[in-house]
C-alpha cells in the first residue's frame, strides 16, 4: 500500500500579506503621465516675439529621492521642460547664438501633512512644487520675466496602491502645471518687436 505524503504546511501570514501587497501594487498603479505640458498648453497661440527664440540656459535644484520617497529629479524636469517650449513652439531650433534665455530653478516641494501621525494609511496626496523662473534678453541684458510659480497638486487613491506612488504622481503633476502656468506667462508676455 502506497503512503501519501504529508500536506505542506500553510505558508505563514506574513508571506501572504506580502504577496497580496505586491500584487495590488503592480494592478492599481496608473501609468504616469510625466512632467511635459498637456495638448491643450501646447497648441494654444504662441507668442511671435518668442517664437523659436527660447534656449533652457540652467536647471536647478530638484532631487531624485528624498527619505527614500522619489521627487521630481533635475534631469527628468529639464526633458520636460525642454519637450514642453519645443511642442509650444517656443524652443529655438539650436542653443548658439539664441536671443532669449530661460533659467528654471526647482526650490521645493512641500507633501502636505507630512508629519501627521499614521498619514501612510491616506488614499491621498498632495504635493506643493515651487519653481522660479527667469527669461533674460541677451542683447539687451534684461530680464523680461522673473516668477515663483507655486502648484499645488492632488493625487487620489486611483493614482496608485502604494503611498510613495501617489507622492510621485502628485509630485509630477505639479511640475507639469508648473510649466503648463509658464506656457501661459510666454504667451501673455509684453516683448515690443525690435527690442
Amino acid at each position: 500500500m502506497a503512503h501519501r505524503s504529508p500536506a505542506p504546511p500553510p505558508p505563514p501570514l506574513a508571506a501572504i500579506l506580502c504577496s497580496l501587497a505586491f500584487l495590488a501594487a503592480g494592478c492599481a498603479d496608473a501609468p504616469r503621465r510625466g512632467m511635459a505640458a498637456s495638448a491643450e498648453y501646447l497648441t494654444a497661440h504662441t507668442n511671435p516675439a518668442l517664437r523659436e527664440a527660447v534656449t533652457v540656459t540652467a536647471v536647478q535644484g530638484g532631487d531624485s529621492g528624498r527619505s527614500g520617497i522619489p521627487w521630481v529629479s533635475r534631469g527628468d524636469f529639464e526633458k520636460a521642460l525642454v519637450d514642453s517650449l519645443h511642442r509650444a513652439g517656443y524652443l529655438a531650433p539650436s542653443a548658439g547664438e539664441v536671443r532669449y534665455a530661460l533659467e528654471a530653478d526647482v526650490l521645493e516641494a512641500t507633501i502636505e501633512n507630512s508629519d501627521r501621525p499614521f498619514r501612510y494609511l491616506d488614499t491621498e496626496e498632495n504635493v506643493t512644487t515651487t519653481i522660479r523662473y527667469r527669461l533674460m534678453d541677451r542683447e539687451r541684458g534684461v530680464t523680461l520675466l522673473d516668477r515663483r510659480i507655486e502648484v499645488p497638486y492632488h493625487a487620489a487613491n486611483s493614482t496608485g496602491f502604494l503611498t510613495a506612488t501617489r507622492i510621485r504622481a502628485a509630485d509630477e503633476g505639479s511640475a507639469r502645471e508648473s510649466i503648463e502656468a509658464l506656457i501661459d506667462e510666454l504667451d501673455r508676455l509684453q516683448v515690443r518687436e525690435g527690442e
